[in-house]
């Protein structure tokens, strides 16, 4: 109360409860339930197995067995293995980008000290031949992404046409959107500007900009494809009750963040929320 009005309580150390009744209200769950039940539906959550396709699986094997070294002037060499399989979990297209500027940066340390280079040498075959396997990851071998279309179409019954019922898509890599946001206005025969990317090195008047768009029921838009940085603060509850982890975050808290933004205080329709993922041991 001090912070909102500091006059309100005149003495704090001599009040009564009739000196502060008009300072607070109570509410109990009976007294709020239809209110919620209006307001905030329940949400449906399925999880959806995908498993990986024989070119996925080789690039799994190899990187299973891949032995980097320990680089002081690079990411330790289990580390950067790690980094490996969280590219991979979100696309073959990142992990190739992550596997490429590893290599170049393995090459441009050989050329500053060629005999310190030797030591990088297994590193740059081995990685290689794991640029050799994803380059071989097509469209159609790229399980994860013809499930999402299969879900799209055929379990959500979407089609685009509905200017009411708009998808949010997260994924947490920008070279996953971008393959996204090329193959789904194609692939789901979607007209030009149906689909907005919202992602971190946007402006903050971009990323205003993306939003309202999104939430303007006469403009194109059907679809949201968005990074984390959309995981927090913004509203996309109007038009938009369908929601979909493409990348599913190493944070339980992001995962929350992102389902509050379709899953809130004022959604008239169930919340509908997929989480595609593949077990990799």
């Amino acid at each position: 109360m001090n912070m909102l009005d500091p006059t309100a309580i005149a003495d704090e150390s001599d009040y009564t409860k009739d000196d502060i009744r008009n300072l607070y209200i109570r509410r109990f769950k009976k007294d709020v339930l239809a209110d919620l039940r209006d307001n905030v539906p329940e949400r449906h959550s399925q999880s959806i197995d995908t498993p990986a396709s024989e070119s996925e699986e080789r690039v799994f094997d190899l990187l299973d067995n891949l032995n980097l070294s320990g680089d002081k002037q690079l990411r330790g060499g289990q580390l950067f293995k790690t980094t490996l399989l969280k590219s991979i979990l979100s696309s073959p297209m990142a992990c190739l980008a992550t596997v490429n500027n590893r290599l170049k940066k393995l090459r441009e340390g050989n050329k500053k000290n060629p005999v310190g280079g030797e030591n990088h040498r297994a590193d740059i075959e081995a990685l290689q031949e794991l640029q050799q396997s994803l380059g071989e990851v097509g469209k159609e071998d790229f399980s994860k992404y013809q499930r999402l279309l299969k879900l799209i179409k055929q379990d959500l019954s979407w089609n685009g046409e509905d200017s009411g019922d708009r998808l949010v898509i997260f994924t947490g890599r920008l070279e996953t959107l971008d393959f996204l946001f090329t193959e789904l206005q194609k692939d789901l025969k979607l007209k030009s500007g149906s689909i907005l990317k919202l992602k971190g090195d946007m402006s903050d008047t971009q990323q205003l900009e993306v939003v309202e768009q999104f939430s303007k029921e006469k403009d194109p838009v059907r679809i949201l494809l968005a990074t984390e940085v959309a995981s927090e603060g913004i509203n996309l509850h109007y038009l938009s009750h369908r929601l979909i982890h493409f990348d599913i975050p190493w944070s339980f808290m992001t995962l929350q963040q992102r389902n509050g933004r379709i899953d809130r205080y004022g959604q008239s329709k169930k919340p509908e929320i997929r989480y595609p993922y593949r077990d990799w041991e």
